[in-house]
């Protein structure tokens, strides 16, 4: 079996990490995520820093959210020693109260390996626009002034 390379692994965990977050699993979650990570807050507000403060906003979003589609697109990752830069596209589809909404946008992520794997350290979000009825921004804590933006993909 071929090793995967740097970009290869971490493209898997980006795929993992999305699907984690779409099902909810908040422990699987946290294998992708530093104690001391540090996520922008779109809504306006001061920045989420540590695992703790992330998963407590996550929860409450959650529990507003159902049907949750995350696609991520035109991935760039690059790698120097052991940090890493990568940006994506999504599209997010979901009921936010029972209302459809849809939401597209971008999202950069800044890694660091330890102990052979890679963690995220800091992870800045922008919103592109919402395409569809429904508002997200009155329970997602990183909805951007330009639309609505799932909760820390």
């Amino acid at each position: 079996m071929v090793p995967l390379t740097d970009e290869q692994q971490i493209d898997y965990m980006l795929s993992e990490y999305l699907g984690a977050w779409q099902l909810g699993d908040t422990e699987r979650m946290h294998k992708f995520y530093s104690e001391d990570v540090s996520v922008v807050n779109g809504g306006w507000a001061a920045p989420v820093i540590g695992w703790t403060n992330f998963l407590a906003l996550y929860e409450q979003q959650k529990l507003h959210i159902q049907r949750v589609r995350l696609d991520r697109m035109n991935t760039y990752i690059k790698v120097n020693g052991t940090t890493a830069w990568t940006c994506y596209q999504w599209e997010f589809d979901a009921l936010v109260d029972d209302t459809p909404t849809s939401a597209r946008g971008q999202t950069t992520l800044v890694l660091v390996k330890r102990d052979t794997r890679v963690v995220d350290r800091a992870r800045p979000h922008v919103s592109d626009s919402n395409r569809e009825a429904g508002s997200a921004r009155r329970h997602t804590s990183h909805a951007s002034r330009n639309g609505e933006q799932p909760p820390s993909q």
